[in-house]
């Protein structure tokens, strides 16, 4: 069977289409129309609630970064931040963490002002401001409901905490901010200046101290489990325990996928 190339006979046929069939030649291009509309809908429809799902694993993961990195040295943090393969970093110091029995099963990191670090883990104070002079502490709302701190900037507050040798301090700070923050958040930081850090562990900074978190944000976030090791491989660095962001786990975006396309879609 031959096949018709030429487009100047197309082009006559379907304006004689058109002519004499007006009505159903019409009738057809709004129904194409229609059924383009309609699969471009489902399709962003089928993306949103895909980036939805994606969204809530990160929320629930409590950090934008892809690699969390945990119990390192600043030399340490400063060699893993090295390796090619990563984008940028962020930095959290820690002293201590929360150990009131208010606070339950959630880990309260007391630890030094970092805002780059804080905006990675949604902890911005949203009322008032982040610490600036000594003593001063900003906090979340679900950890000052817990402990029952009023929301009032000025506030003082006396807090139950657990230095890295397993000491046990009670020290008394000035409420300067606060940030709304979900209770499926299992980890949060108490945010203190550097001076009151210095004040209540002078050796927090030492070169042995192993008080650092490091967020990863890779090139090309794939396979982050195996990534994550890759770079502690690479770089030399041992002892250190890391988790990835579960937006990024793949049996998680392969479910994120199904529900939000149906079956048979994958990365």
């Amino acid at each position: 069977m031959l096949a018709n190339n030429n487009l100047k006979i197309c082009r006559t046929l379907v304006k004689r289409e058109f002519r004499f069939h007006r009505v159903r030649s019409l009738l057809l291009v709004i129904a194409a129309a229609l059924v383009t509309a309609l699969y471009t809908f489902v399709f962003l429809m089928g993306t949103a609630v895909e980036e939805a799902y994606l969204l809530s694993y990160e929320y629930n993961y409590g950090s934008t970064s892809h690699i969390l990195y945990t119990g390192l040295t600043e030399g340490q943090a400063d060699a893993v931040a090295e390796n090619a393969g990563i984008k940028s970093t962020v930095r959290l110091s820690t002293i201590g963490q929360l150990t009131d029995p208010m606070v339950g099963q959630r880990l309260i990191k007391l630890a030094v002002t970092d805002r780059d670090y804080a905006e990675t883990v949604l902890s911005l104070p949203t009322t008032g401001k982040m610490p600036e002079e000594k003593y001063e502490i900003a906090l979340d709302e679900f950890t000052m409901n817990s402990l029952g701190i009023a929301h009032e900037l000025g506030t003082p507050v006396s807090l139950q905490w657990t230095d890295p040798e397993g000491t046990a301090h009670t020290t008394d700070f000035t409420l300067c901010g606060w940030w709304e923050s979900s209770t499926n958040f299992t980890e949060a930081c108490a945010w203190i200046t550097e001076g009151t850090a210095r004040s209540l562990v002078p050796g927090y900074r030492d070169a042995d101290a192993h008080n650092v978190t490091l967020g990863v944000t890779l090139h090309q976030p794939r396979n982050l489990g195996q990534a994550a090791q890759e770079i502690l491989d690479t770089q030399g660095v041992s002892g250190v325990s890391f988790t990835t962001n579960l937006s990024y786990n793949q049996a998680l975006m392969d479910t994120a996928a199904r529900q939000a396309f149906g079956k048979g879609i994958s990365y």
